[in-house]
């Protein structure tokens, strides 16, 4: 069943959540000890799936009070002023679709240039894995529950599977 973002359901049982955890696979050392700072990517609406108003930020602030997120847009793709604000702090990057964002790409590397412990979060399919760095999740969707999942595997919430995306 759809609905808008704000009234959408959120799972926290059974087989969707169970089925989130299961698909994704994580490399490196993914499991947070403090809140973080998030570095979300945000798209433009596509015709296919329009806004997709979830990523990694919300599911996890919940799991971490304290974490904070900062977007970024191919027209404010630039993470230094939020990476200088928060030195300290561990860092997540929330990916969507990297292989076909190149501005996403520029990200991690510049992302990783500066905090190369950043965990990586792809909330699709992961093209060349190597981008996205030693210490990644890979959902294979966009799903909110995927979101869901991926922030209980950085909480230690939820045991995953520990091996490269494919």
């Amino acid at each position: 069943v759809w609905a808008p973002a704000e009234h959408a359901p959120r799972p926290s049982s059974g087989a969707g959540p169970e089925a989130a955890v299961r698909a994704l696979r994580a490399h490196g050392v993914v499991t947070l000890a403090e809140p973080p700072l998030v570095l979300e990517c945000h798209d433009e609406p596509s015709i296919a799936a329009g806004e997709v108003p979830w990523a990694i930020g919300e599911p996890l602030t919940r799991r971490l009070p304290g974490t904070t997120v900062s977007v970024l847009t191919p027209q404010d793709a630039d993470p230094a002023a939020a990476l200088d604000s928060h030195p300290d702090r561990p860092v997540v990057l929330s990916v969507r679709g990297v292989r076909r964002r190149p501005w996403q790409a520029s990200v991690i590397e510049a992302v990783r240039g500066n905090r190369p412990d950043v965990v990586v979060v792809e909330h699709d399919l992961p093209g060349d894995v190597g981008m996205l760095g030693p210490h990644h999740i890979c959902t294979y969707s966009g799903s909110a529950v995927s979101a869901q999942a991926a922030a209980d595997v950085l909480t230690g919430r939820a045991a995953y599977p520990c091996a490269p995306c494919a």
